[in-house]
């Protein structure tokens, strides 16, 4: 091993197939073989790290659910984190309300993706089942804690803990599918994923609310039946992870010699990182001078405006259109599974003509022409359907994005710093415009408890912005 400290070449790893058997196999030899291969692989790491993703996207909405049924009044959490937030010198102009509870949402955030370096960096030393067998157990333990505890600083600590154990996860899932395709291959597996995600998003409301109404069983209220249930479901699949995740190609257990052999010479073929080179803070700090990863996480940056457009502020844009709660609801669930279809049309498209930056820009302007139609349009109709545009450019463009950069990165450190770099510029626009919002909303907030105001906050007497 090399002297220096990091340096995480020489892991231990189960052998890889001779040289002579990886010389001996021609990757076009038998299409069937081939498509019986990638099959198989596709069934082993796809699932396995869709079930991950969509339970780590969903947990963070289970708060939302969980102070509707009841956490406030049990824990007094408002009263506490007001008490907190005025400590720490903040919201002291601000009344008491439930806008408190953002302080305990699990901090996916820039620092989160600070994080996800050092676990990349760690994941080839450590292993990938490991790793992540380890991070979703405590991540499941930490989610099951919260259905037993007994005041607002318990819940504090627990949801910090759901954020350092979950921080991993999106750069070590994008990592390891980077390594396991070709890279006209990777978009339409990144779809797959994300079209996963959203319908879990999508559902995970439904769920909380039929687990609520388990109050009163065993003498706990609704609320806790909900940390609870998923805890317990998350612990499942940490065990779940052990025996299915798989590693990297060079070092998995499900292949025979001959598959391996194939699947690592294929991808040397295609872009010649098949096998691990050296992490080291040497290594990562090269490959950050290299000006075109701050490329990708730029057009990345700039992308996920659109879809922090439809996540955040959908539903405050539905009901100053004048929709009703359940007409918003709806409404808002229409638009998020609407680019599904053309998402996965275009992943086809782009992975069988290899090409990607063409498509980019045409989804830039076809959000871009959402954005606008929803914002100046007079009419209701065209400014909700401004919505779909906006977010069928956003589902679209994301893996489209991801997998842009990733086919013009070679060696797998470079390819961890890369994840990283484009993950952490996104999420750092997320968490400079829930700043603005807050802010905004702030202002507006105080005007209308001051009595400032010539009407109601969206035309709705009493209400309150939600920070």
């Amino acid at each position: 091993m090399s002297s220096h400290p990091l340096d995480l070449a020489d892991e231990k790893t189960d052998p890889v197939p001779p040289p002579e058997i990886v010389e001996a196999v021609e990757v076009s030899r038998d299409p069937k073989f081939e498509r019986r291969t990638m099959l198989w692989v596709d069934l082993r790491i796809l699932p396995i790290l869709a079930i991950i993703q969509c339970f780590s996207t969903t947990e963070p909405h289970n708060l939302g659910s969980a102070y509707a049924a009841g956490l406030d009044k049990a824990l007094h959490t408002v009263s506490g984190l007001s008490k907190l937030t005025k400590f720490l010198g903040i919201d002291r102009r601000r009344p008491i309300q439930h806008h408190h509870m953002h302080i305990l949402r699990p901090p996916h955030s820039s620092d989160d993706q600070i994080r996800q370096l050092p676990s990349n960096m760690v994941l080839r030393w450590i292993g990938v089942r490991e790793l992540m067998t380890s991070l979703i157990l405590a991540w499941g333990a930490a989610q099951l804690g919260m259905g037993f505890v007994k005041n607002w600083q318990q819940l504090l600590i627990t949801r910090l803990l759901l954020g350092i154990f979950g921080a991993p996860f999106n750069g070590v899932i994008l990592f390891l599918v980077s390594s396991w395709y070709l890279r006209h291959e990777f978009q339409k597996r990144l779809a797959a994923l994300a079209i996963v995600i959203t319908l879990g998003t999508s559902f995970s409301p439904l769920l909380a609310y039929g687990l609520s109404l388990l109050d009163g069983k065993g003498g706990l209220e609704g609320w806790r039946w909900i940390f609870i249930v998923e805890g317990i479901l998350t612990v499942v699949l940490g065990v779940l992870t052990f025996f299915f995740i798989p590693g990297f190609p060079d070092e998995n257990k499900f292949l025979n010699a001959e598959q391996t052999a194939f699947v690592i010479k294929r991808i040397n073929e295609d872009r010649g990182d098949a096998l691990p080179d050296a992490i080291t803070v040497r290594q990562v700090a090269v490959h950050l001078r290299d000006w075109t990863l701050w490329a990708y996480g730029i057009i990345a940056l700039c992308s996920s405006m659109s879809g922090t457009v439809v996540v955040y502020f959908l539903p405050i844009i539905l009901t100053g259109m004048g929709y009703d709660l359940k007409g918003t609801l709806l409404r808002a669930a229409a638009v998020a599974i609407s680019g599904i279809p053309v998402a996965c049309l275009l992943a086809y498209l782009a992975d069988k003509l290899k090409h990607r930056g063409s498509f980019i820009i045409i989804l830039a302007l076809i959000s871009t022409t959402g954005c606008v139609l929803t914002a100046w349009h007079p009419k209701a109709k065209i400014r909700f359907f401004g919505t779909f545009l906006i977010n069928l450019g956003g589902l679209s463009a994301a893996p489209t994005i991801i997998a842009y950069g990733a086919n013009n990165v070679v060696s797998h450190s470079k390819r961890a710093v890369q994840s990283l770099i484009a993950v952490l510029l996104s999420q750092l626009l997320v968490v400079t415009l829930s700043g603005l919002l807050m802010i905004r909303h702030a202002y507006w907030n105080r005007r209308a408890l001051e009595g400032k105001l010539d009407k109601p906050l969206e035309g709705q007497p009493g209400f309150l912005y939600t920070l």
